[in-house]
């Protein structure tokens, strides 16, 4: 098993849920086990987004004021098989989730935003493969999606994400776009991607996928 693995079951141990005692196998090869399944069926995009809305429906005014569904259907697809697809490889993962995450910070995303997402992410998973979410399944996708937020968020804090959620604000406040106090950050000046820094981001995905279980009780 990998470092990432082992230390994904550490974590996970301490906090006694069923989900976190089920995980015996590496969450990467089951995640990319079942997205091969999932996403061969017609429809799961457009399902979480409906599920989305049905959570929070004042996002089809705010969030998504603007979106065309079905084309964030397929950015969701393509985002979700380059995650699936590149789970092993930081140097191309973790370079399109930052640039991922400085993008939603100009839609205006925070932290329960996505909290919320992983909720509606999650009901859609059991929704179309049923019993064939076991625990262990859903505990590797909970880890999955934990590394994707992790990494989505944390650009929130950069000068760049600061900027643009400002900027988002102001527009949604129909109030005059705030002045940059600092430069904006170039994504080139990021620290390479590393697997320690994977494993730093793959102990927050566990913490944040054992919050994504508490958020849904």
């Amino acid at each position: 098993n990998s470092f990432c693995t082992l230390l994904l079951k550490n974590l996970l141990k301490e906090t006694h849920t069923r989900e976190a005692m089920a995980v015996q196998k590496d969450p990467m090869q089951i995640a990319q086990e079942t997205w091969a399944v999932l996403k061969t069926k017609e429809g799961v995009a457009e399902y979480f987004y409906n599920t989305l809305f049905e959570l929070k429906p004042e996002y089809k005014t705010t969030l998504f004021r603007n979106a065309k569904i079905k084309t964030q259907a397929v950015m969701l697809t393509s985002m979700l098989d380059v995650c699936v697809r590149h789970v092993r490889d930081p140097a191309i993962l973790i370079p399109n989730l930052r640039d991922l995450g400085l993008r939603h910070c100009r839609y205006g995303c925070r932290l329960e935003d996505y909290e919320l997402g992983g909720k509606a992410f999650m009901m859609t998973i059991e929704h179309f493969m049923g019993d064939a979410v076991t625990p262990e399944v859903r505990a590797a996708w909970l880890w999955v999606y934990g590394v994707v937020q992790s990494v989505m968020v944390s650009m929130n804090d950069t000068e760049e994400g600061k900027r643009l959620l400002a900027e988002h604000d102001a527009r949604l406040a129909g109030k005059p776009i705030p002045t940059a106090v600092a430069p904006a950050a170039s994504s080139n000046n990021q620290p390479a991607a590393s697997w320690m820094t994977f494993a730093a981001i793959a102990a927050v995905g566990a913490a944040v996928g054992v919050a994504v279980v508490t958020f849904m009780r």
